[in-house]
């Protein structure tokens, strides 16, 4: 029975199906839920499903980092690779209408993925009804965001949607935050048989990254033994809102990505789809580097060994998907049989400095001393890298139906790097 909380299809291209007809362990989050639980980026709207927490490695708050059954998740838009699972990006949900997890392995049918499973972000489509919806939400720490989403038809052939995404926040410990997302899509409709879907999306987030820890009064290095020199571990009992994040840190990412997807329903039992997508995205990223060392003195307890990092990276990534699928009856079985293949690459480009700053010397009163401060001359090479990355490969499946209660589904795959 379908139900408004409850969803019942998978919508993600390779895997179009009812969930009960898939063997493996998927949980969906669908648009009435996310909306209810009033979330509004995904690691919000993924706190209640099971088996999946947000990973602190590498972790500095401006980007999505998910764990699922302890290992790292890999996330996908429409099936197509969706920036790297280290130094991505956050993703709201204001275009989402579903969010798809498959837990465990998945690379038979995806590719390289994370093993922890695979994060799959649906996007909003145009409708055929003509629909236009304005949001507005005002909140503490000088917080608000509009949301304004259209829908609805050109002609006989073609409808369009519309959805932009404006917020801001001041932010908890200073901790601020600003979006400014427009997605606009185009769907074409030549024959009863085919369909073209053309997506623009284009993103720019603003959010402070905070990686200064949590207060232990320890030293948080090893001494010339090998050992580290826990003085007193016990966490420093300084105020809640005390921030020790630089007024420098900052983290800014422009994304820009067009997609066109293609269906075209051959037969009563054959359908071909093809995906692509073109991407690039930036970051500049200004952030506290290293571990904070809390080191106890004659009076109140100094910060040290603390890092500015200053880090510029740029992506550009293509995405072809293409495949082919059979679903019948052979041997007096059900079989969904399908043909595929996938091309990725990716060209990163990215360097990182740090510079060192003077310690804070009362954690309970921190006074930042780098403000103002001039480091023209105080910047230090971490790395200058360029990485290009290619991946291809071809993957036939097929899922046997054997009865009601039973499926089972094969799948042979060879990939290139």
């Amino acid at each position: 029975t379908d139900s408004l909380y409850m969803a019942t299809d998978i919508s993600l291209a390779k895997l179009k199906s009812p969930i009960k007809e898939l063997p493996q362990t998927i949980i969906v989050i669908p648009s009435s839920i996310i909306e209810e639980t009033g979330s509004r980026r995904l690691d919000q709207a993924l706190v209640n499903v099971s088996g999946v927490a947000p990973s602190s490695s590498s972790n500095g708050g401006f980007f999505d980092h998910q764990l699922i059954r302890g290992l790292n998740a890999t996330y996908t838009r429409e099936g197509l690779i969706d920036g790297p699972t280290f130094m991505g990006y956050a993703r709201s949900l204001a275009d989402v209408e579903q969010i798809e997890v498959f837990k465990g392995p998945g690379s038979a049918l995806f590719g390289s993925a994370g093993g922890g499973g695979t994060i799959n972000l649906t996007m909003k489509k145009p409708k055929r009804d003509s629909v236009t919806i304005g949001d507005l939400s005002l909140g503490s720490f000088d917080s608000f965001r509009g949301i304004v989403d259209s829908t609805g038809p050109i002609n006989e052939r073609w409808s369009y949607r519309v959805i932009g995404n404006i917020g801001k926040s001041d932010g908890f410990r200073k901790l601020s935050s600003s979006t400014n997302e427009w997605t606009g899509s185009l769907l074409w409709l030549p024959t009863e048989f085919q369909s073209i879907l053309l997506t623009i999306e284009n993103r720019h987030l603003k959010l402070t990254p905070d990686a200064a820890g949590i207060p232990f009064r320890m030293s948080s290095y090893r001494n010339s033994s090998g050992n580290y020199p826990f003085h007193d571990p016990t966490i420093i009992d300084v105020d809640k809102n005390t921030s020790y994040v630089s007024p420098m840190a900052s983290s800014v990412t422009d994304i820009f990505r067009i997609s066109l997807s293609y269906s075209h329903r051959l037969g009563t039992h054959l359908r071909w789809e093809t995906n692509l997508a073109y991407g690039t995205r930036s970051l500049d990223l200004y952030r506290n580097w290293s571990v904070p060392d809390f080191k106890n003195s004659a009076g109140a307890p100094i910060l040290s060994n603390r890092y500015l990092r200053r880090q510029h990276d740029r992506f550009t990534d293509k995405s072809l998907q293409t495949f082919v699928t059979w679903q019948g009856d052979l041997g007096g079985y059900g079989h969904k049989i399908q043909l595929g293949a996938d091309v990725f690459k990716s060209d990163i480009s990215t360097n990182r400095r740090h510079a060192k700053f003077a310690p804070i010397l009362d954690a309970y009163n921190p006074i930042l001393p780098e403000t103002g401060a001039d480091l023209t001359n105080a910047w230090a090479w971490i790395f200058n890298r360029s990485i290009s990355a290619r991946q291809s490969g071809l993957y036939v499946t097929d899922q046997w139906t054997i009865s009601d209660f039973l499926k089972i589904r094969t799948s042979l795959r060879q990939d290139h790097y």
